[in-house]
């Protein structure tokens, strides 16, 4: 039965060909190969290795092409209609067969050193039977195979000259052994500038521990478009000799789009020239075997400088530097140079033996993932041991960055803290640029809260940028200065490859102690809190400079340690909505276990000093003042301080747990108006507890109703020691001031003192409000001048300290008792009279006004 076939072909692969089987229509080419050497044919869609045929449709032309393999030589056509050369033309008018011969060329032995200018020619086989001394220019042309007897090697002075020119027609450097194996040869090494490879394949080499290719140091070479296989050097080891060692060569140097597979240590470099990319398995080739690398990574000579702009790229595999014998693991960037590692977007990777480092003098664009060399996360099994080691916090130092312009964008750093070093060092006065980075497993060898953070900001410059960084697993993630601002973007929480949440042990930013801050600085990080300085040095405290404005963001949390605290001569604006907090170190409840010892400590009132104001402007909104009162050398401090005829706004915020080192009703009080100026002074709805003395003005603050002087927790209301607000004694009321105050007594002057009274002076006028208490001590007295007033509201209650009413505001329970005379009672001066002493019948325990005043 006679089939008809269409002029669409039916597909028949033969290997790697796809070859189309035709009908009576479409004449068959077939192609045969004779002779004893070997090469392929290729055309008209046609790559034979062996006897191949495929149809094609009548009077088409088919070119095709032989190619030889090295160490053999093309010979004639026969069947062609048109033959030159390598090429053959037929045309389809029929079924034809065409025949490509290959002869095997003869072996010419080099045994003698090569001395004058020679060239080994094309498709030529030449055997080298010892290591050759090549003093003079040697060029091989395309297609030449030279083989290696055990041991031997070529060791070039002049120069050698290599170039295939195309893939069909490489020069094999390979082993003379019928059953070649990695090590049969030891290789090539280069002690002189001049020499080039292209399209190469050098297999099998590496004995007695050399190199398949060696540049030796000082000259450059340019390998390019070569594979090298199957170098096995008798040293099973990251440290052994390379495929191709370039550590020493000088710059000029280029390896690029070679080959590298199943070798030991494929490829070494040094950082005076720029790293090109290369492959460094075989799956184009065989993509089900790709015979990777054993100790698969460009290994980086360590000890070195990097003295100009280099680029590394982002490869298959990473970067190693230094080696595991020597404390050569570290590179160091000269100033005025530039390294380049990585794309944004595009990470390469950079591996670390124990003690390595990188120190920028010059500038370090790093896109990389920096880790250890036992990291096997990151592009495979480096240090080729498999699962005998694992990687660990401290295997390696880290980077310190002393120049300006440095950006790590995207990058990675893991595994670090060796010598008790950061992961990166931000240099004293160097603008940085470090975002969108990952700091893991940074483990230093001190385990402390002023141990070197992951990232060391604590010098840097106030252009530096830190933001969207991810800090996880680590002793302290971040410390900063005060010039730094500091937004919402970096995170403190993460999971690496196994999964599951990490923090941090101290989870805070940490801010250099004895830090000034001289302009606009914003603080807006919350989710972990400010810590100020550190508990073994008296650098506890931030300044506020004249020139400087600190602002604090909605949810921030700073936290002191003993004695620490917060001057502003500037200005400080905390004004939040759901409330700002400055509070002890030791203090869980806010901002979390920021001193890392579970239930072992407690905060307590006088763990820190507090925060004093010396100037105007300051506002303070929805703020918690927690656990202040004491100062390092044990000196009572009130938690916010406002200076001799300085005004500030505090409102909505709580003062709570302020305890002084002396615990009487004159101490320093939680927040210390004694001296606040009138104008521009707002106190409002805040709430004071579980304070020694919760509130302290003077004469001339106006205070009204609107303040709390309990916890507001019914079931534990936590008052403070001494109920009561303090007025300043020896006070003279110049304007008009309204005291409305009536949840807790108003204290008149101290006991200790002989300012127990106020003046209400010509143009004067005081107002105690409805319910109002004011309490005097022995001999207190109000004076008012002639032209000032004083209006007492007839439900006010003036009276002793020792009177509990309204509050037990000496805080002795029943250990005293008023009495008729405890103090002296409100005077009224009158132009041309004697003073008149007030007989109203809300004045309690005054001397008896109906005889004379006690003054």
């Amino acid at each position: 039965m006679r089939h008809q076939l269409s002029t669409a072909f039916f597909a028949l692969a033969i290997g790697a060909v796809s070859i189309n089987c035709g009908g009576t229509d479409t004449p068959v080419l077939t192609i045969a190969k004779a002779g004893a050497g070997a090469g392929t044919v290729s055309g008209g869609g046609l790559t034979c290795g062996a006897t191949c045929s495929a149809p094609f449709e009548k009077g088409t032309a088919v070119t095709l092409t032989a190619s030889p393999e090295a160490g053999s030589s093309f010979s004639n056509w026969a069947g062609c209609d048109t033959a030159t050369g390598v090429t053959c033309t037929v045309t389809m008018n029929a079924n034809k067969t065409v025949t490509a011969t290959f002869n095997q060329a003869q072996v010419t032995l080099i045994s003698s050193d090569i001395t004058t200018p020679t060239t080994w020619q094309s498709g030529n086989v030449y055997q080298v039977t010892k290591r050759i001394s090549v003093s003079a220019v040697l060029t091989l042309q395309p297609g030449v195979l030279v083989k290696f007897d055990p041991g031997a090697g070529l060791h070039v002075t002049g120069s050698l000259v290599a170039d295939g020119v195309e893939p069909t027609t490489p020069i094999v450097f390979t082993s003379s052994k019928l059953v070649p194996a990695g090590g049969d040869w030891e290789g090539i090494e280069l002690a002189a500038n001049g020499s080039a490879f292209n399209q190469c394949q050098v297999l099998y080499a590496g004995a007695n521990d050399t190199s398949a290719l060696r540049i030796s140091d000082g000259f450059s070479a340019h390998v390019t478009n070569c594979t090298f296989a199957h170098h096995l050097p008798p040293t099973d080891s990251i440290d052994t000799a390379p495929a191709v060692d370039a550590s020493g060569a000088s710059a000029g140097t280029v390896i690029a789009e070679n080959v590298f597979f199943d070798n030991r240590v494929p490829l070494s470099v040094n950082v005076t020239f720029d790293v090109a990319p290369n492959r460094f398995d075989n799956a184009v080739a065989a993509p089900q075997t790709p015979q990777p690398n054993k100790y698969n990574a460009v290994v980086v000579a360590g000890c070195a400088h990097v003295r100009t702009a280099v680029n590394w790229p982002t490869l298959a595999v990473p970067y190693v530097i230094g080696d595991s014998r020597t404390a050569c693991n570290y590179l160091v960037i000269d100033s005025g140079a530039t390294l380049t590692i990585g794309a944004a977007g595009n990470n390469a990777a950079v591996k670390f033996f124990r003690g390595g480092n990188l120190t920028a003098a010059g500038v370090l664009l790093g896109h990389a993932t920096f880790t250890s060399i036992a990291d096997d996360r990151v592009l495979g099994d480096t240090n080729g041991d498999g699962t005998a080691s694992a990687p660990a916090g401290g295997d390696w130092a880290g980077i310190a960055l002393n120049k300006a312009g440095s950006v790590l964008d995207g990058a990675t750093f893991a595994f670090t803290g060796e010598g008790d070093s950061s992961a990166v060092t931000i240099g004293s006065g160097i603008a940085a640029t470090v975002k969108n980075t990952v700091f893991a497993h940074h483990k230093p060898t001190s385990t402390t809260i002023y141990s070197p953070p992951a990232l060391d900001a604590s010098e840097a410059a106030a252009a530096s940028v830190l933001q969207g960084n991810t800090f996880f697993d680590g002793i302290v993630p971040l410390s900063m200065n005060t010039t730094l601002s500091i937004d919402d973007s970096n995170t403190f929480m993460g999971s690496d490859a196994n999964g599951g949440n990490m923090t941090n042990r101290y989870q805070a930013i940490v801010v250099r102690g004895c830090g000034h801050i001289g302009t606009d600085v914003t603080w807006s990080s919350t989710k972990v809190p400010l810590v100020i300085g550190d508990p073994v040095t008296a650098c506890g405290y931030v300044t506020v400079d004249a020139a400087g404005h600190l602002t604090l963001a909605d949810q921030v949390v700073v936290k002191f340690f003993v004695g620490g605290n917060l001057d502003v001569a500037g200005v400080l604006t905390a004004n939040a909505t759901t409330g700002i907090t400055f509070t002890s170190f030791k203090d869980d409840a806010h901002g979390g276990d920021t001193n890392a010892d579970a239930a072992g400590s407690a905060p307590a009132g006088g763990d820190w000093q507090g925060i004093n104001v010396k100037t105007n402007g300051s506002t303070f909104a929805h703020v918690n003042f927690l656990y202040a009162g004491n100062a390092a050398d044990g000196s009572s401090n009130a938690a916010l301080t406002v200076a001799s005829a300085k005004s500030v706004s505090v409102t909505d915020s709580v003062f709570a747990h302020t305890q002084t080192s002396t615990q009487t009703l004159y101490t320093i009080a939680a927040l210390d108006l004694s001296d606040a100026a009138v104008a521009g002074t707002v106190v409002q709805r805040n709430r004071f507890f579980d304070n020694v003395v919760p509130l302290a003005i003077n004469a001339t603050l106006s205070l009204d109703d609107s303040n709390f002087f309990e916890s507001g927790v019914a079931s534990a209301p936590m008052l403070n020691h001494f109920q009561g607000v303090v007025v300043t004694g020896c006070g003279h009321v110049t304007a008009t001031t309204g005291w409305l105050q009536s949840k807790v007594p108003f204290v008149i002057g101290d006991a200790v003192t002989a300012c127990n009274y106020l003046r209400v002076e010509g143009g004067g006028a005081l107002t105690v409000g409805p319910g109002v208490t004011l309490k005097f001590f022995a001999n207190g007295n109000v004076v008012v001048a002639v032209g000032g007033s004083m209006t007492i509201n007839p439900s006010a209650w003036l009276t002793c300290i020792a009177d509990d009413h309204h509050a037990d505001t000496n805080a002795d329970g029943s250990g005293s008792s008023p009495a008729t005379g405890d103090w002296d009672g409100v005077k009224y001066q009158h132009s041309g009279a004697s003073p008149t002493c007030d007989a109203s019948a809300y004045m309690h325990y005054q001397t008896n006004p109906t005889t004379t005043c006690n003054w």
